[in-house]
């Protein structure tokens, strides 16, 4: 994603060592160059979320944990297709669902949800960690200790010292949970959006 990656750079939301080392990190322990990146720098989660919906050609979600739709909302997507197609309802208005998205729905899936679903998607562009999250907490599906382990650092969210002996997690001293870091070398959203879900 070299797109994403020299757009993070150029717009100063990370320096390139951070992007490097994330991007070194995706090939060993996978998941996304976002994820990677949050698990490694401080960050604003507020920039990284507008630039990786500026760079997919969409609308920035809300940062942070995404709102609750009402549960009419909610029902408009079914859980097992918000989990396989990794969408999380966020609002809606006549003929149309705002759904948060990490990355976009391919064409052809976007058009058989449409029709599925009886309405338009808008996707609005979010980080994965957060639209899994609120998949996790409205839909009951599980959410990976590595996703867990993240939203407790972008929380600030304290464990106690037993908790993460009995899950043989360490701290290092930049305060990230988990994986070892690998050597390398080398915004906001609309107001209309905001306005339905406040």
């Amino acid at each position: 994603m070299a797109t994403l990656s020299s757009a993070i750079v150029k717009q100063q939301v990370a320096s390139m060592h951070d992007v490097e080392e994330a991007l070194a990190r995706q090939v060993l322990y996978g998941g996304d160059l976002a994820t990677n990146l949050l698990e490694t720098a401080s960050i604003s989660e507020a920039r990284l979320t507008a630039v990786i919906a500026q760079c997919h050609g969409m609308a920035p979600a809300p940062a942070g944990q995404l709102p609750r739709p009402s549960p009419g909302t909610l029902r408009l997507v079914p859980a097992e297709i918000a989990i396989r197609h990794g969408i999380f309802p966020i609002g809606e208005r006549p003929g149309e669902l705002w759904v948060a998205v990490a990355e976009p729905i391919p064409a052809e899936v976007e058009n058989d949800l449409s029709f599925a679903l009886g309405v338009n998607l808008v996707q609005f562009g979010a980080l994965l960690v957060r639209v899994r999250e609120a998949i996790a907490r409205d839909y009951g599906a599980p959410l990976e200790r590595r996703l867990e382990r993240l939203l407790d650092r972008l929380g600030g969210a304290q464990q106690r010292p037993s908790d993460a002996a009995q899950r043989g997690e360490r701290r290092t001293a930049s305060g990230t949970l988990g994986l070892p870091r690998p050597d390398t070398r080398s915004e906001e959203h609309t107001s209309e959006l905001q306005s339905q879900n406040a």
